[in-house]
C-alpha cells in the first residue's frame, strides 16, 4: 500500500516536471528485474516511466528510461503494454530530434529480433535469458503497435533500415524471420493469418483451396454472436453491413490503410512475395494468399496509376518467361495463371478482409425492403410458362412432407404474381401454402433457423402475403386471425408453453411472423387487415406489459414500418416502447433508428430526428448518449440538421461528440440567424483551446480503430477540409 502511494505521488511529480533522480532509478530497477517477484509493481512502474518519457522528455535520465523500456519490448507478451511503450517511445523519438543518440530512441531497434537472426542457434540455448520464439513474439507485437501509431509510421518508413529491411528478410531462407514478417504484413493489412495450407503434390487441390478460401473466410464471418436476438440484433447489423450516411466526409481509417499500401508497395513487398512464391518452399500458399489479398486492397484504395505497375508485376513475368531457369518458369506461370483465375474473387478478398459478410440477414432485408418500399414483380419468360410451373409445383405439394416440396418453383410464382384465386389451380396452391404458414399447423413455426431453407420458407411468406393481400384478402385475415390467436397466448399465459415463447423465438422461424405482420404493416390494405384483427393493438399491449421479455419488443420494433404519414399507429407503438420500456430496450430502439437512417426510410425526417431529440433527455446516461451519437450521423444530411437546429437543444453535458454539434449548427444558415448570441462565444471556445480538445478527440477515435481486429466499414469518418 505504501509503495502504491508513492507512485501516485511519483505521477504528480512527473506532471509537474520535477522527479528526483533517484525515484528515477528506483522506477527503472522495479521495472527491469521485478517481472518475477513483483508483477504487478513492474508493469506499474512501465506505465510510470511512460508517462515520464510524454512529460519530461529532457530529464537528466531520460536515457535510463529509454534503454529499460526497450528492453521491455524485447521479451513483452502483453500487448496492450507494448502498445503504450511502443507509442510512448515513437512519441518522444519525433519529438526529441538529434538530442538524444540515435542508439537510444531509435525505434527501428524493435525490429532487431526480426532482421538479425545470425545467432539464433546461441539465443536457443538452455542458458540463454529470452529464446528467439520469444523475442520475435514480442517483436511483432511492438511493431504492429508502431506502424499504428503515426509517428511510429514515420520513423519506421524514413529510416534505412525500417520497413525496407523488414520486407528484405522474405528473400533470406530463415523460416522463423520470414514466417514472423508474414505474420506482420499480415495483421497491419487486417488479414487472416492462421489458416491451414494443402499439399503441393496435387495442384488441382491447391487451386480449390486459393478459389475457396475467401468464401470460407466469408462463411465463418457471418455468423456475429451479436446479431443475435438476445444481443443487438439487426443493429448492430447493420451497422457493420449499411454504409455511413455521410456522403461529404473522408475516410480517415481506409486513407491509413492505403497509406499502408503504398509505403509496402515502395519498399519492394511484392518482389518479397514473389520470390517467396517462387522459391517454392514452406511459406508458397501463404505468401501467394497474401500477395492476392495485397492486389485486392490495392485496387480498392490505391489510385489508378499505382495499382496499373502493380497487376503487371514485372518480377512474376520474368520469372515466368526466363529460359535459363526451366524450374522457375513453370512455377512463375502457374502463379500468374492462378492470380488470373482468382482476379474475379477480389471483391469478396476485400469483404472477406474488412469483416463484412456480403448479404443481410433475413430480418435486416426486410428492413431495406420496406425502406425502398418496393418489391419489383419479376415476370416469367414464355407464354404458357406459368401454367406448366404452376402445375409442377402444386403437383409437388399434395402431401404434407413440405420439405419435398418445389420451393424454388413456388417462389418464382410468388415473385412473378403469376398465381390467381380465380383459377383451381392457384386457389388449392394458395390454400395449401395458407395450412404450411398457419402458426397454429406447427409446420413453419417449428422449422429450426439454421435449417437450409428457412430462409427460403420466410422469404416466400413475404411473397406469399403480398400475393393474397390482393388476390384473395380474406386468406390473409384467416392467417392473421390465427397468429392473433397464438399471440394472445404471451399476453394472456405467459406461463404456458405458447408457440411464440422466447425460446422458440431464439431457435425457430417462429420470429418470422413478425416479419410477416411488418410486411402488412408497410401497405395501406395490410394495415387496414391488421387493424380488423387487432394485431396491432395486442403488439402493443405485449410490449408495454411490465414484464414483457426483450425479444418481443426488439422483434416489433425491428418489424414494423414507421413511413405512414396518416396512420401512425406503428409510430404510436415505437413511441410508447422509448418511454415504457427498460433503458436495454430503449438503448436498441434508438439503435434501430439509425438503422432506418442508413437505409433512408421515408419519412424519417422529421419522426425519426423528433424520436432521437426526444431520447436525448432519458434519464439514463447510456440511452441519452447512444441518441446523440446517432444525430451527430443524422445530421450530415441537410434537413435533419436543420430539424436539429429547430430542436434549440444543449447537448454539451451528454457526449465529447456532442460539444461538436454546435459547432455544425452556427454552419447552417438556418443556425446562424436564430443563433446569433452563440456565435462569438463558440468562436472564443475553440480559439481558446476547444481546437486541442477536438484534435484529442479525433486521434482517441482513430487509435482506438487501428488497434482493432479488423476495420469495418463503420470506420471513422472527420469532414474533408475542402467541404465549406
Amino acid at each position: 500500500m505504501e509503495r502504491l502511494q508513492a507512485l501516485l505521488l511519483t505521477r504528480k511529480m512527473i506532471q509537474l516536471g520535477h522527479v528526483p533522480s533517484s525515484i528515477v532509478n528506483a522506477l527503472t530497477a522495479i521495472a527491469a528485474e521485478g517481472g518475477e517477484e513483483r508483477e504487478r509493481m513492474s508493469r506499474i512502474c512501465l506505465e510510470t516511466l511512460c508517462e515520464m518519457l510524454v512529460y519530461c522528455p529532457e530529464h537528466p535520465n531520460i536515457i535510463v528510461v529509454l534503454r529499460t523500456l526497450m528492453d521491455f519490448l524485447m521479451e513483452s507478451n502483453s500487448v496492450p503494454l507494448t502498445t503504450a511503450v511502443v507509442a510512448s517511445i515513437a512519441r518522444f523519438s519525433a519529438r526529441s530530434g538529434s538530442c538524444i543518440p540515435p542508439m537510444f530512441c531509435d525505434i527501428t531497434q524493435i525490429l532487431h529480433p526480426v532482421t538479425a537472426f545470425e545467432g539464433i542457434e546461441e539465443n536457443n540455448k538452455p542458458e540463454a535469458k529470452v529464446s528467439k520464439a520469444v523475442m520475435i513474439q514480442a517483436a511483432k507485437n511492438a511493431v504492429v503497435a508502431a506502424f499504428r501509431t503515426w509517428e511510429g509510421l514515420h520513423l519506421l518508413t524514413a529510416s534505412s533500415s525500417g520497413i525496407r529491411s523488414l520486407v528484405g528478410i522474405l528473400f533470406l531462407s530463415n523460416q522463423l524471420a520470414q514466417e514472423a514478417v508474414l505474420d506482420i504484413v499480415s495483421h497491419l493489412l487486417y488479414l487472416p493469418a492462421d489458416f491451414e495450407s494443402p499439399s503441393r503434390s496435387n495442384f488441382g487441390e491447391v487451386f480449390v483451396f486459393i478459389i475457396s478460401l475467401p468464401l470460407n473466410l466469408m462463411m465463418l464471418s457471418s455468423t456475429t454472436d451479436t446479431w443475435s436476438l438476445q444481443e443487438n440484433f439487426v443493429a448492430d447489423e447493420a451497422r457493420a453491413l449499411l454504409p455511413h450516411i455521410s456522403r461529404t466526409r473522408v475516410n480517415l481509417c481506409a486513407n491509413y490503410l492505403a497509406v499502408l499500401l503504398f509505403i509496402f508497395h515502395q519498399n519492394g513487398l511484392i518482389d518479397a512475395l514473389v520470390h517467396v512464391i517462387s522459391a517454392d518452399g514452406k511459406f508458397h500458399q501463404r505468401a501467394f494468399h497474401l500477395l492476392n489479398s495485397y492486389l485486392a486492397l490495392a485496387n480498392v484504395h490505391l489510385p489508378a496509376e499505382f495499382t496499373s505497375q502493380m497487376q503487371s508485376l514485372h518480377s512474376l513475368v520474368s520469372l515466368a518467361t526466363n529460359l535459363k531457369n526451366l524450374g522457375g518458369r513453370v512455377q512463375g506461370a502457374d502463379t500468374l495463371a492462378d492470380l488470373l483465375r482468382s482476379s474475379s474473387n477480389r471483391d469478396v478478398l476485400v469483404a472477406t478482409a474488412h469483416g463484412i459478410t456480403p448479404s443481410p440477414s433475413i430480418y435486416l432485408e426486410h428492413v431495406i425492403t420496406l425502406a425502398s418500399n418496393s418489391v419489383p414483380a419479376s415476370p416469367l419468360g414464355k407464354d404458357g410458362e406459368g401454367n406448366l410451373l404452376l402445375r409442377d409445383a402444386v403437383s409437388s405439394m399434395t402431401n404434407h412432407e413440405f420439405i419435398s416440396w418445389n420451393w424454388p418453383a413456388i417462389s418464382t410464382l410468388l415473385k412473378a404474381k403469376a398465381v390467381h384465386t380465380e383459377d383451381a389451380i392457384g386457389y388449392k396452391f394458395f390454400h395449401r401454402l395458407l395450412f404450411f404458414f398457419k402458426p397454429s399447423n406447427k409446420l413453419f413455426s417449428n422449422v429450426p433457423q439454421k435449417n437450409d431453407l428457412a430462409v427460403c420458407y420466410s422469404r416466400c411468406g413475404c411473397l406469399f402475403l403480398e400475393s393474397l393481400i390482393t388476390e384473395a384478402p380474406e386468406l390473409v385475415e384467416e392467417l392473421m386471425a390465427d397468429l392473433y390467436k397464438c399471440l394472445s397466448v404471451v399476453k394472456d399465459s405467459p406461463n404456458s408453453d405458447p408457440i411464440f415463447n422466447p425460446l422458440k423465438l431464439f431457435s425457430s422461424c417462429a420470429a418470422d411472423y413478425f416479419i410477416f405482420i411488418g410486411r402488412l404493416s408497410s401497405t395501406v390494405p395490410g394495415q387496414t387487415c391488421l387493424h380488423a384483427n387487432k394485431l396491432l393493438d395486442l403488439l402493443l399491449s405485449i410490449v408495454t406489459q411490465p414484464d414483457v421479455h426483450e425479444s418481443y419488443v426488439k422483434l416489433v420494433i425491428s418489424t414494423l414500418y414507421y413511413g405512414h404519414s396518416e396512420d401512425r399507429s406503428t409510430q404510436d407503438i415505437f413511441e410508447k416502447i422509448i418511454v415504457l420500456c427498460s433503458p436495454s430496450v430503449r438503448c436498441y430502439a434508438a439503435l434501430h433508428l439509425r438503422t432506418l437512417l442508413r437505409c433512408r426510410m421515408p419519412g424519417f425526417c422529421p419522426w425519426g430526428m423528433e424520436r432521437l431529440i426526444a431520447m436525448t433527455s432519458d434519464l439514463n446516461a447510456v440511452v441519452a448518449r447512444t441518441a446523440v451519437d446517432i444525430i451527430d450521423e443524422a445530421c450530415d444530411e441537410k434537413a435533419n440538421l436543420e430539424a436539429f437546429v429547430h430542436a434549440r437543444l444543449s447537448l454539451d453535458h451528454l457526449s465529447p461528440m456532442a460539444e461538436f454539434l454546435t459547432a455544425r449548427v452556427l454552419g447552417t444558415v438556418c443556425g446562424f440567424n436564430d443563433f446569433p448570441e452563440l456565435v462569438t462565444s463558440e468562436v472564443e471556445k475553440w480559439r481558446f483551446g476547444f481546437n486541442r480538445k477536438y484534435a484529442t478527440v479525433v486521434e482517441e477515435l482513430l487509435n482506438a480503430r487501428f488497434l482493432s481486429s479488423e476495420l469495418s466499414d463503420d470506420m471513422f469518418h472527420r469532414h474533408s477540409s475542402s467541404q465549406k
